[in-house]
């Protein structure tokens, strides 16, 4: 492998701020999805039995 081939990669600190921020936004899309679907939820009881 050439040694060029790094330098189209960035440092370290690039990779790693590069996935904190892949993280980030992976959890809050996570978040959003969870916190939808909390609120969609129902308890035992909330429906009515049929007559």
């Amino acid at each position: 492998m050439a040694s060029g081939t790094f330098a189209l990669i960035g440092s370290r600190a690039d990779a790693r701020a590069l996935l904190a921020a892949a993280d980030a936004d992976f959890l809050n899309h996570l978040s959003s999805i969870l916190t939808l679907m909390a609120g969609n939820m129902t308890r035992p009881g909330d429906f009515a039995a049929p007559a």
